[in-house]
Parts: C-alpha cells; sequence; structure tokens
C-alpha cells in the first residue's frame, strides 16, 4: 500500500517484526524496513548521517523557450561534461580536454557542464551546476538561484549551438545526496531495518537495477 504525504518520524525494532510511526501517529508494522530518506537527516538517525560520509549536492539549471527551428535528437555533452564523469576517463582525449577546463576558474569552483536536452515542445534543458555540502551542514547551501551561473550557462551554450532564442522560460535548483567513498550509503541497523540513500547522480541510470539486486539481498529471495 502507498501512503502519498507521509512523513515518518520514527523507526522501532520489535521481535519478528518492525514499526513505523509517522506524524500524525499512525503507526505501521513490517516485516523489513528500507529507508531511503535522500537528503532528509533530521527525522530519522540524524546523528548518524550527520556523522557520515555523506554529502548534499546542490545542482542549477534552466530551461529556455521553445527553439521550432532546431531540433536536438539527443542528449548533448559537452568537454565539461566529459570531464566531470570518471567513466570517459579510459578515453584518449580525456586528459587532454580536463587540462583545457580546468584553467575555467568559474566552472571549476561552481562544479559547471554544460548540457542540452531538448523536450518534446522544442524547449530546451540546459545545465548544470554542483554545490557540495557536508550532511552536518546541508543548511549551508541556499534555495537562492544564482543569475551569474545562468548567464554562464548560455555563455558557453552559445559556443556550441545557435539558437533563435535563449530566453529562460523557468529555472530551479535541485539537490541529491552522494558518498564521498563509496558508490553507495548502506547501514543495517538491525536485521529488519536498512538505510540505502545517497546514490548520487547515477540514480537515473543504476537506481532500478541496484533496487532490484538489494531487495533480492535484504530479504533473501
Amino acid at each position: 500500500t502507498f501512503f502519498p504525504n507521509t512523513a515518518i518520524k520514527e523507526i522501532n525494532s520489535l521481535t519478528t517484526q518492525s514499526k513505523a510511526i509517522d506524524t500524525a501517529g499512525n503507526s505501521y508494522l513490517a516485516d523489513k524496513i528500507i529507508l531511503c530518506s535522500g537528503e532528509e537527516f533530521n527525522f530519522l538517525y540524524p546523528e548518524l548521517f550527520q556523522n557520515s560520509d555523506l554529502e548534499v549536492v546542490k545542482l542549477q539549471m534552466l530551461r529556455l523557450k521553445a527553439n521550432k527551428s532546431i531540433q536536438i535528437p539527443g542528449n548533448i555533452l559537452t568537454g565539461l561534461s566529459i570531464r566531470r564523469y570518471e567513466s570517459f576517463q579510459d578515453c584518449p582525449s580525456y586528459s587532454s580536454l580536463a587540462d583545457k577546463y580546468n584553467h575555467d576558474d568559474f566552472a571549476r569552483k561552481w562544479g559547471v557542464h554544460i548540457l542540452f536536452k531538448q523536450e518534446i515542445d522544442g524547449s530546451i534543458i540546459l545545465g548544470d551546476s554542483h554545490e557540495y555540502a557536508d550532511a552536518k551542514c546541508k543548511n549551508s547551501l541556499s534555495f537562492d538561484i544564482r543569475s551569474d551561473i545562468n548567464q554562464y550557462f548560455i555563455e558557453e551554450g552559445k559556443k556550441v549551438f545557435d539558437l533563435e532564442s535563449w530566453e529562460i522560460e523557468t529555472q530551479w535548483a535541485g539537490y541529491y545526496t552522494q558518498c564521498k567513498t563509496s558508490d553507495i550509503f548502506q547501514k543495517t541497523i538491525d536485521k529488519n531495518i536498512h538505510i540505502v540513500t545517497g546514490i548520487g547522480g547515477k540514480g537515473m541510470t543504476a537506481s532500478a537495477g541496484f533496487a532490484y539486486e538489494n531487495i533480492k539481498k535484504i530479504f533473501a529471495i
């Protein structure tokens, strides 16, 4: 059963099961509890999270108004994008790209890489930047949208595409967590309570496969 808009404030281990209690006082019994709390560290096990190697990542992106005169058939990555992902390090040109962009102080400071993704309506998603804070310092990341980062996106984007319009339709900041020393944060509280979070920027790619294998492991199936 799915319970939307339900915040769990407490988890307790019983003899053969576990119990979760929400902010309205309702209780839920389960054979296993898997906590995937993203960047929420205050409700459950705050000390564990604050003393972990988890960090919060703030990203900033924008969407340009529809450009009907151009069709971008897939995602477009630039050298700034390739430089950020270790999976590209085996490419012969990786070192030259890294050397080229390491001199860009603004991109390095704000963790910028430039990518394009066109939506069905012709609008174009352009981004993104990355700011980091340890779990215990997550409040140091503001909710502000920086206009200088948006301007940098557009300036760099113009080096790649000659669009009819660079007018910004909307802009946003997003937050996710990742580990500094491992691919995913995993902690077993007891045999029935498990924490799995911090998959980082690879969540869209790997989360479904990881969840499938990890659930088989937890439930011994």
